[in-house]
């Protein structure tokens, strides 16, 4: 085959195609949409500033007693960093549909070229949710949230510019699910946790009146999560937890520690979530469609560029609480 403008055309095109049709496939069974606010940046670095909740509603008797409180605001800085993979071909191998390369010696270059597409465009679906997760491993110990603490910790302080609030815990400990001693004792194990989310309240003295939505765990914990949130009924009794609307959520890379499990609180529209996903620059193929053939002809290498800018950082900590088996 001659290399010409009409042939990078398709060759890109088909590339595309393969990188597109990866994403689908790999995009239908992710989760990380669940636990990731996803935002969008313009600059090479933003600043999310959150409103610390100290306003209140005090009683001024017959009036003229106005109490004018003073605001305070938190921030956290999340800077965009580039990603992104290549692929590297050269005339001859795209001439001669072959690669030269030793370890692939006699593979059809266009073969190797769909296999890369379709690595590539499963990579780039799933990169949020390797983000999400490369958090959550740090959670106890490099995964610094804006309150200064670790993401998971027992000393969240109420109010991040004043300790004389005290703290509060996202972490929690000897609440197992699957190696409790019986059903009953993991439906109250998740009836603790969730009593433990909802008994937070904001610096004003307010509860914040969170309500679990996700239940994050591991595949050791899978049957027993699923009796306790799917199934209406056990031991001949109705299971009251299905009336909470948590959903059971199975994460293949929480293998890593059997039996933690996370539990998640619904995010609301302007508040932010317990993770933020900033996009820059979504996913893209560069492209040599332009190029002349006199260009063509004095490239001896070929280059295709997938690239994209974007980060991931920590939320809000009392939207996720990390509860420990033992």
């Amino acid at each position: 085959m001659k290399v010409t403008p009409a042939w990078t055309a398709t060759f890109e095109t088909n590339v595309q195609t393969f990188i597109v049709d990866a994403w689908k496939r790999v995009e239908k069974n992710l989760i990380w949409d669940k636990m990731m606010d996803v935002r969008t940046s313009v600059t090479l670095r933003e600043l999310y500033f959150w409103l610390i909740e100290t306003a209140a509603i005090y009683p001024e008797n017959q009036g003229g007693n106005k109490r004018y409180d003073d605001l305070a605001a938190t921030f956290y800085e999340i800077d965009n960093a580039n990603s992104g993979a290549g692929l590297t071909l050269t005339k001859n191998e795209l001439e001669d549909n072959m690669m030269a390369s030793p370890n692939l010696r006699g593979m059809p270059a266009l073969d190797y070229a769909a296999n890369w597409a379709k690595q590539i465009g499963g990579a780039g679906a799933y990169w949020p949710q390797q983000q999400l997760f490369a958090l959550i491993a740090g959670g106890k110990t490099t995964t610094i949230g804006y309150d200064g603490v670790p993401l998971f910790a027992t000393n969240h302080p109420i109010h991040p510019l004043s300790s004389a609030l005290g703290t509060y815990s996202n972490k929690l400990t000897a609440l197992p699910l699957a190696t409790a001693a019986t059903i009953q004792v993991a439906a109250g194990n998740i009836n603790t946790a969730v009593a433990a989310m909802r008994a937070l309240t904001q610096p004003n003295g307010k509860f914040r009146m969170l309500r679990p939505r996700t239940l994050l765990h591991d595949p050791s914990n899978l049957y027993t999560v699923n009796q306790l949130l799917d199934s209406k009924f056990f031991n001949a009794g109705e299971n009251v937890l299905t009336r909470l609307g948590i959903e059971p959520v199975c994460a293949d890379e929480l293998s890593v520690e059997p039996g933690v499990w996370y539990l998640v609180a619904e995010m609301m529209p302007g508040e932010g979530g317990p993770f933020i996903f900033q996009e820059r620059e979504p996913y893209y193929l560069t492209s040599y469609t332009a190029d002349s053939q006199v260009e063509l002809n004095r490239r001896k290498r070929f280059e295709w560029l997938y690239d994209g800018r974007n980060a991931a950082a920590p939320g809000h900590p009392y939207l996720i609480f990390r509860i420990e088996p033992t």
